[in-house]
This record gives structure tokens, C-alpha cells and sequence, in this order.
């Protein structure tokens, strides 16, 4: 058995030009004892015409006579003065100089001394890597901005860190952050995600691996995943965005929305309900979502779709953090449909404060307190009057809001609903008068009712009256819109009551708390608008759960970028902020060189001055992929001489 080992000794300073390297050679004998030999060689290094350091061989040498490695490093240096200057500068005798002759002296023999032959080696080599101008093209183009704008956000939000104190290996956290980000950037589903990694993204490139690694499976153990980790990651996201930018933390915006199933398959989860998007047709899945009045999740739960609303508050602010014990209460805001009695005796009994609009929609049987009016502006910039109220035998305080923008909204709708009243008694009034149409009793009380539902909201507003034969057929029909039903309808127009259990707030200090509430609503737009949430095409329940925890996952990179830009004065949305990243991209330039081989060099485009503006609101400063270059051999051979 023979094994070949190199081993290199740099003896010269300032990296000269001709050093010694060792070679060993180690044999097993017969004994079946390793034998190890030594054989220095005698190297010279330059630079060729890329600039890289190359090694060239030139002769073996003796070296018995020079034992000590001091006096072979001596004898080099000599050498290459020599070399330099000529051997007669050194006329001195000693065994180091005496042997740096003789090597001299063989270098000579075989032609190897001067700069002719490095300086035809360095100009062959420059004609053999002359680009061919033709050639040259651009291949592989991947987006890289957006990219790079999630996965700083990812890194602000130190995710990785809390993925692998759970025992997450760097590949399956990898994974994880590439279906986070690519989520926020192209949420669609795994299997249009696997082709997005591999033809748009340069997401992969970002972590060294291959997007033909990457596909649907994985994605979906992945994100069953992280959802087997949700509560643990909302509490970790939450605590780290008040961290980093130093949030108070003291309301708590509480809503719901859904989303539609594409399949009609029930299932525990998937049931039939009240669709916000009026899909009837279809099950839906709930989703509730604690908010702060920054716009970052708190908590996330989702129900299934025959959930009242009024049943989720309890399930999720019971998965929260118990309040603080420091005295001051957090501030719980929520709609309507949410606060009945049993809900606000809970959070009163857990030491929270709430702001609702009160249950009901009627504000008749409220009393004015003195007749003080303040006037302020809803999101949309509109002025409301508001002004304290009371209801007699409860302790709670009441904010009476007077909306001139919400009347003018409500009468508009009456009046479109008293119109479609009165067509469809119109149409009733028809069918008894013409032949053959209703009229029988029964049947005409069927097609009021049914009138009547659905148009409730103004109904109430008119007396009909029937006039009937002895048959029991209605003969005729008459109605008249009552006065002072609609008068007091009208009254209300454009009110309603806030009930919270703050006390000693002004009047704006309490509108200012519930007006937040407008937060948790742009956070079910991004997240069906920009996020997709919906529809949903997965079966199980538990891919489905997973499906809404990867939205809101991709949500976290959104609202904390978003955070960061609204600091320095920039509101945009989501989908701007991807249209302006997404003008970077990497890009590969390869050309042929004249020797046959390839040049391939692949970096990213320089941003634009908008997109430069961007990166400086977020902070970020350096290139999202480095450039990098290599060079595909065609052939082997030496080079060959290239005619001039």
C-alpha cells in the first residue's frame, strides 16, 4: 500500500516568488510498518491574468546537505536573489549559497530562469480568455428584492432563534423561512409555491439550496409544522415586536372574519354559516384575531364555521398571557356582535376594560348627560359629534355618536329598501287584480312575508291593509307609510352607543380608544387581499388550520415591515412595497471565451433610486446576493496558441 500526501512549507517572506513544497510519500512494508520518505520540490508562484496566485513546478530538489529548515529557507532566498539580481552578488562560500548556485545554475540549464516564458504564458492566457462578444447573454433572471425585504424581517423577528430552540435542524428552519417569505411574496398554493422557488425566486439562492429540493410535500409537512407550534410562536412574535419597538401594550382589538371552503365537504370544521362574503353556497372556516392598536397579532384562533361570534371572545383571550398585575387593566374593544352581557361579565371578572358599541342598535331609551358636544373624526376624516349618555341601572359609561355622514348613508339605504317595499307590494296588489295571479289569503300573506324579510329594515314603517270575500280571496290591497314609525326610525339614523367600563375618560380619550378598532379590520384585508386566505382548497381540517397559521405567519413579515416604514414617514401598502422591491433581480451573464470555455458571472441588478429610498427606510444597506463568478471548462487540454 502507497499513500501520496502533500504537505507545503512557505519559507519565504512576502510570499516570494520560488519556495520549497514537500512531498511525502508514506509505503507499508513488508513488516507491515508504515515507512515515510520526504521529497522537497522547488515551486515558483505569479498571478495570472485573472489576478489568481498559480503554482508552477520546476524542478526536485537534494537537499541533505542543508538539514536545518533555516538554511533551506536561507538557500531560497538566496535563490531568488539570484534569480532577481544574477549569482554574482554572492560571492561567499557558506553551504547556503553553495547550494542555492547549484540549483541556480540547474535552472539555467533547463531554461527556466527570466520572465519570458510567465510573460508568454500570461499572454496566451489572455488571448485564450478574450470574451467572444456574440456570445454574451443573460439567462436565469429571479426576483431577489422582495425577497430580501421578508427575510430581513424574519431576521428582525429573530424567528430562527426561537424554531431552533425547539430542536429545528438548520435545513427544516431553511425550509420554514423560504414558505414564510414566499407566502408573503406569492401566497398561492404549495404546488404554484414550488414552481414560483423554481422559476421566479431567488429565494433558495438567499440559502444555498436547490429549488428542485423543494417540493409540495415538504411544504406541507412544513407548515403542519409550524402550526403544531402556534401559540408559541404568537406569544414569542408579540413579546419580540414590543421589544424591538418599544410598544405599550395596552389595548387589545378583538374581531372576526371567515373564509370560504372551495369544496361543499362538511367537516368538523368545515360547517355552513353566515359568510361576510355572501357565499352561502359554500362552508367556511372562522378565524379570530387579537390585535394591538399597532396592527401586530396578539392571538389568532380558528373555529369552526356554525361558531357564533359571541362564543369565540372567551377560547381566545383565555390562550393570553393573564394580565399584568401592575394596576393598569388592558383595554378590550370589540363590535357589537361580540359584547353580549355574558362576554363583558367575564372580561369585568379577569380584570380587563372594554369599549363596545352597545347590543341592540336601538338608542331610545338612552338619556343625554348635560349638553356638552365634542366634535372629532372618524378614519376616513369625517366629523361626528359625541356626547355622554345614560341608560338607567347601568353602571357602564355611554358615548353617544352622532355620524352626519353615517345619516345621510342610512337614509340613502331606507329610502333604496322603502322603494323595493312598495314595488313588491305593488307587485303583490298586481297578481290579486289580474287573472290569474294570487289571491288566495294564505298565498298572499306567504308572498308578504316573505317581502317583509327581506326588506325588515322598513317594513315596520307601513300598514297594509286586505280587503277579503266571503271565499277568503283577497279582493283588494291598500297601505300607507306611517309617519311617526319612520320619524322615529329616522331619529336614529346615523347613532349609536359606545358602552365601556372606563371611567374618568373624556369623551374624545374614550372615541380614541374605540376608533383603533379600525386596525384589526385592515388586518383581515391584508390578509385576504395580500395574503389570500381565501379560498381554501385543502380537506383535512388540519391542513386547513395549518393554511391559516402560514397566512398569519406571512402576516407577521408584513406588518413588521410596514411598521418600520410607517415610522419614517412612508405609508404604502403591502402590494406597493412588493412592486417596488420586485424591480431587483439576479441575473447570470455568461459569454464563451475564445479558448472554448465559459464565463458565467451571476449578481444582482443595481436598485432603483426608489427602491434604494425603500432599503434605506428598512435599514438595509448591503447587496441581496453576492456576486459571484466561475468558469465552465470546455476541454482539458493545454491551452492552445492562438494566432495574432
Amino acid at each position: 500500500m502507497v499513500h501520496w500526501g502533500l504537505h507545503d512549507v512557505w519559507i519565504l517572506p512576502n510570499f516570494a516568488p520560488m519556495y520549497i513544497k514537500v512531498q511525502t510519500r508514506t509505503k507499508v512494508g513488508t513488516d507491515g510498518k508504515k515507512h515515510s520518505s520526504v521529497y522537497p520540490r522547488l515551486y515558483e508562484s505569479y498571478r495570472d491574468c485573472d489576478g489568481k496566485i498559480r503554482q508552477h513546478y520546476l524542478i526536485p530538489l537534494d537537499l541533505d546537505d542543508l538539514p536545518s529548515w533555516k538554511d533551506r529557507y536561507a538557500m531560497c532566498h538566496v535563490l531568488n536573489d539570484m534569480v532577481a539580481n544574477g549569482p554574482s552578488l554572492h560571492l561567499n562560500e557558506s553551504p547556503v549559497t553553495c547550494k542555492a548556485r547549484e540549483v541556480y545554475g540547474q535552472l539555467a540549464e533547463k531554461g527556466l530562469l527570466g520572465d519570458a516564458k510567465k510573460v508568454e504564458e500570461r499572454n496566451r492566457r489572455q488571448q485564450a480568455a478574450a470574451l467572444v462578444e456574440e456570445s454574451l447573454k443573460n439567462v436565469r433572471p429571479r426576483q431577489a428584492g422582495a425577497e430580501l425585504v421578508c427575510l430581513e424581517a424574519l431576521k428582525r423577528l429573530k424567528l430562527r432563534s426561537f424554531l431552533a430552540s425547539k430542536g429545528w435542524s438548520k435545513s427544516k428552519i431553511d425550509l420554514a423561512m423560504i414558505q414564510i417569505a414566499a407566502r408573503a411574496i406569492y401566497p398561492f398554493s404549495e404546488h404554484k409555491t414550488v414552481s414560483y422557488l423554481r422559476d421566479n425566486s431567488a429565494l433558495c439562492e438567499f440559502f444555498g439550496i436547490e429549488p428542485k429540493e423543494i417540493t409540495k410535500d415538504k411544504l406541507y409537512r412544513s407548515a403542519l409544522d409550524l402550526y403544531s407550534l402556534h401559540d408559541g410562536i404568537e406569544d414569542y412574535l408579540h413579546d419580540r415586536v414590543c421589544s424591538m419597538f418599544d410598544l405599550e401594550d395596552t389595548v387589545y382589538l378583538f374581531d372576526l372574519t371567515n373564509a370560504y371552503m372551495e369544496s361543499t365537504k362538511l367537516s368538523e370544521l368545515r360547517q355552513f354559516g353566515r359568510s361576510k362574503e355572501k357565499r352561502s353556497d359554500c362552508p367556511i372556516v372562522v378565524l379570530g384575531a387579537v390585535v394591538n392598536k399597532d396592527g401586530f397579532l396578539v392571538r389568532t384562533m380558528i373555529f369552526s364555521g356554525n361558531t357564533a361570534d359571541c362564543a369565540t371572545m372567551q377560547d381566545i383571550m383565555k390562550s393570553l398571557n393573564p394580565p399584568s398585575s401592575d394596576g393598569k387593566k388592558k383595554i378590550v374593544v370589540m363590535d357589537a356582535g361580540i359584547s353580549i352581557e355574558d362576554n363583558l361579565k367575564w372580561l369585568r371578572e379577569n380584570d380587563y376594560d372594554y369599549i363596545t358599541v352597545r347590543r341592540g342598535g336601538s338608542t331610545d331609551d338612552y338619556k343625554i348627560i348635560g349638553d356638552h358636544t365634542v366634535t372629532v373624526e372618524d378614519v376616513k376624516h369625517q366629523s361626528i359629534e359625541i356626547q355622554f349618555a345614560e341608560i338607567e341601572n347601568l353602571n357602564d359609561t355611554l358615548l353617544l355618536v352622532d355620524s352626519h355622514a353615517k345619516t345621510l348613508k342610512e337614509k340613502s339605504m331606507h329610502d333604496k329598501a322603502a322603494a323595493r317595499f312598495e314595488d313588491g307590494l305593488k307587485a303583490i296588489k298586481k297578481g290579486i287584480t289580474t287573472k290569474g295571479g294570487t289571491k288566495k289569503r294564505d298565498k298572499v300573506n306567504e308572498r308578504l312575508g316573505r317581502l317583509k324579510e327581506r326588506c325588515s329594515s322598513v317594513q315596520k314603517d307601513y300598514d297594509i291593509t286586505f280587503t277579503y270575500d266571503d271565499k277568503d280571496t283577497v279582493t283588494d290591497m291598500t297601505w300607507t307609510r306611517n309617519p311617526e314609525k319612520a320619524s322615529l326610525r329616522s331619529s336614529g339614523e346615523g347613532k349609536y352607543l359606545v358602552q365601556t367600563s372606563l371611567k374618568g375618560y373624556s369623551e374624545q380619550q374614550i372615541w380614541e380608544f374605540y376608533n383603533v378598532i379600525r386596525r384589526v379590520e385592515a388586518v383581515f384585508e391584508t390578509l385576504k387581499t395580500d395574503l389570500d386566505i381565501r379560498p381554501v382548497y385543502h380537506q383535512s381540517d388540519e391542513a386547513i388550520k395549518a393554511h391559516f397559521n402560514l397566512a398569519v405567519l406571512a402576516y407577521w413579515v408584513v406588518s413588521t415591515t410596514q411598521y418600520q416604514l410607517r415610522r419614517k414617514g412612508c405609508k404604502i401598502s403591502w402590494h406597493e412595497v412588493k412592486r417596488i422591491a420586485d424591480t431587483q433581480v439576479v441575473v447570470s451573464t455568461i459569454a464563451k471565451r475564445v479558448d472554448g470555455n465559459e464565463v458565467e458571472v451571476r449578481q444582482c441588478t443595481e436598485p432603483d433610486q426608489q427602491l434604494s429610498d425603500l432599503y434605506k427606510k428598512l435599514e438595509l444597506t448591503s447587496p441581496p446576493l453576492k456576486r459571484r463568478r466561475k468558469i465552465c471548462v470546455v476541454h482539458f487540454s493545454e491551452v492552445k496558441k492562438i494566432d495574432t
